[in-house]
């Protein structure tokens, strides 16, 4: 599957094209659901696992994958930081706020480097959704 943005998909089965339209329509339809939900939930695995800078684990996946699975762990990390808080520990709002000015920091240093359009756009969106989520 190819997005209009050019990003590539790759299903994890293949679709056969034959019989009637609507029927191998419907089955590209269901294959493209299971396979944009399976690589949606890898990414959002692997992000827990990453022990790299984020910024490579974003090359690895299209724009909407990394903007999802970002923004489900930012919602973990948040709550993460009212439970400390709730346990006593008042500098975790601090603490998590300076991890994700380094996590931008990260973002704003990978833009200025030499990026194809696609990816540049990716790494600006996620740069400005983070603004705000800071």
């Amino acid at each position: 599957m190819i997005s209009s943005e050019g990003e590539v998909l790759d299903f994890r089965n293949p679709v056969s094209i034959e019989g009637k339209v609507e029927e191998w329509m419907n089955a590209i339809l269901r294959e493209m659901r299971m396979s944009v939900r399976f690589i949606t939930k890898s990414a959002i695995f692997y992000y827990g696992k990453i022990r790299r800078p984020r910024t490579k684990w974003m090359f690895e996946y299209q724009g909407m994958v990394t903007l999802a699975g970002s923004q489900v762990w930012w919602t973990a990390e948040v709550e993460n930081v009212f439970t400390k808080i709730a346990k006593g520990n008042k500098r975790a709002m601090k603490e998590y706020l300076f991890q994700l000015n380094k996590q931008l920091e990260e973002i704003v240093i990978t833009v200025r480097a030499e990026l194809s359009s696609n990816d540049r756009a990716k790494f600006r969106t996620i740069a400005i959704i983070e603004v705000h989520s800071r």
